[in-house]
């Protein structure tokens, strides 16, 4: 008998006919059949428009591209960009781990106890629980970064100032703003960032 997800989550079987053609008998929830929802064939689809952005310390913009909605909790996609000294406090994700993709530029970034240069093309993972930062080192860079499960994303809105149009020259971003949700989130503040800045 053939099967098929609805958007609202349950799959049909069998009563009338799908919108497949096939036959139709009864309507059973996902949990009836040990399928979640994000086994469902139901994809997420998001244009620029209502993608969420935010102002953040330096010269840095975070997007969140995919979160828990889009994705029922798995991971969240965001893209950063940000220009040359931009760096994260020494830190640590308590429930998520963290992949960063270098699409454009350079960074240095701390992972435990090692130090790594990353250039275009590099990708690194960080386990949950591993102190680390990193920072830009060239002019600008561009970064995707994933984080599993979701979470890690609500506190990038929160602690981040929205914004709507082209990011403004300059801003001020007050750090004590991240306290709140990073505790809030699972994000461990360690230290402050563990690099001297590059020359101006």
């Amino acid at each position: 008998m053939a099967v098929f997800a609805s958007v609202s989550g349950t799959v049909a079987a069998g009563e009338g006919y799908g919108p497949c053609g096939c036959p139709v008998l009864a309507t059973v929830t996902l949990e009836d059949t040990g399928m979640s929802s994000f086994d469902a064939p139901i994809p997420a689809v998001k244009g620029a428009s209502v993608i969420d952005r935010y102002l953040w310390e330096g010269g840095t913009t975070m997007a969140v591209v995919l979160d828990a909605v889009d994705t029922h909790g798995k991971f969240a996609l965001l893209d950063q960009h940000g220009v040359a000294g931009d760096a994260t406090p020494l830190h640590r994700h308590l429930h998520e781990d963290e992949a960063f993709y270098v699409l454009d530029g350079d960074i240095v970034a701390l992972a435990g106890d090692e130090e790594h240069h990353a250039a275009t093309g590099c990708a690194l993972f960080l386990p949950r629980g591993l102190p680390h930062a990193f920072m830009i080192t060239s002019e600008s860079a561009r970064l995707l970064i994933i984080t599993a499960p979701t979470g890690f994303e609500q506190f990038v809105r929160e602690a981040g100032i929205p914004v709507h149009e082209q990011p403004p020259a300059k801003w001020d971003f007050d750090l004590a703003r991240m306290l709140g949700p990073a505790e809030a989130a699972g994000v461990e503040i360690l230290g402050p960032p563990p690099f001297a800045r590059p020359p101006v």
